[in-house]
């Protein structure tokens, strides 16, 4: 057999010894060692995903179980309970099967990591029905925007306002009316009345008072009570239809002014022996 033929034959053979015991040939306890350590102290602080890195990489360099045992562990930590149940397994029967009994809580782990993996589920379903809930929300609230600016869209203004130029017109009127009231024009020998009123706040009594006022000689004490009277009367009228005049004037400026178009409004004065008023009826 010649040197070449010889070298290709022992390569061969070396090959395939190297594939039939891969952990064998190429295994190195002390790296693994070595990653578990930085594992454990990437564990204690808090860096998960570094420790089960660290730990498949251990379990590259040497096949203990227990390298995957805590890497299953890391990964629930992690909350990865669907890539931890992946890994479990995998690895659960030789881990139950474990001659020194390293893994008896394979079981409880598992347990928890199918609880987890529930509750992960329910949680995402949880959010998915508030992401829903907002945007229905978020489009509510568009619709309700949408018909606040609807509603705050005036409608065009007609030409000529008449119920706004009839309160303005109508009151002006109580106004006028009510000065008049006020005034005691619509009294007679109010003016006499009054010029005794006077003179009886000076201390004189009632003829001499209606002697110094030019009185009418049929003009007694009793016609003196009764223009009072009127007076009386005509005051609270006149206050009335001021109170309501500037009420319908105010109203129908505003009206005037607005262009809504939707106000209604009626005033009905009366006038009665007893006294005097308006109905004022206003809908917007």
């Amino acid at each position: 057999m010649d040197t070449r033929t010889w070298y290709a034959k022992f390569l061969a053979v070396l090959i395939a010894v190297g594939l039939a015991f891969p952990s064998t040939v190429w295994a190195s306890p002390e790296k693994a060692a070595e990653y578990f350590d930085q594992a454990t102290k990437a564990y204690a602080d808090g860096n998960l995903r570094d420790a089960a890195d660290l730990l498949e990489r251990a379990y590259a360099e040497d096949n203990d179980l227990v390298y995957q045992y805590n890497r299953v562990l890391a990964l629930e930590g992690l909350r990865e309970f669907d890539e931890a149940l992946r890994v479990l397994d995998i690895y659960e029967d030789p881990m139950r099967r474990d001659s020194q009994g390293r893994f008896n809580d394979i079981g409880e782990i598992k347990q928890r990591l199918l609880d987890g993996q529930e509750r992960e589920r329910l949680l995402a379903e949880k959010r998915k029905k508030e992401e829903e809930d907002k945007k229905n929300q978020d489009k509510d609230k568009d619709k309700d925007k949408d018909k606040d600016k609807d509603k705050d869209k005036k409608p065009p203004a007609s030409s000529t306002n008449w119920g706004a130029i009839s309160l303005i017109g109508g009151g002006g009127a109580l106004l006028v009316v009510g000065t008049l009231f006020g005034s005691g024009l619509f009294i007679s020998n109010y003016d006499e009345a009054k010029c005794i009123s006077d003179e009886l706040g000076t201390g004189v009594d009632f003829d001499t008072a209606a002697v110094n006022c030019d009185a009418p000689d049929d003009f007694f004490e009793n016609d003196y009570k009764a223009v009072q009277d009127s007076q009386s009367t005509h005051q609270i009228l006149a206050i009335t239809m001021w109170s309501v005049g500037a009420l319908a004037v105010a109203g129908g400026i505003w009206w005037l002014f607005s262009d809504s178009g939707s106000e209604r409004a009626s005033l009905a004065p009366y006038i009665s022996p007893d006294g005097g008023g308006a109905v004022f009826d206003f809908k917007f």
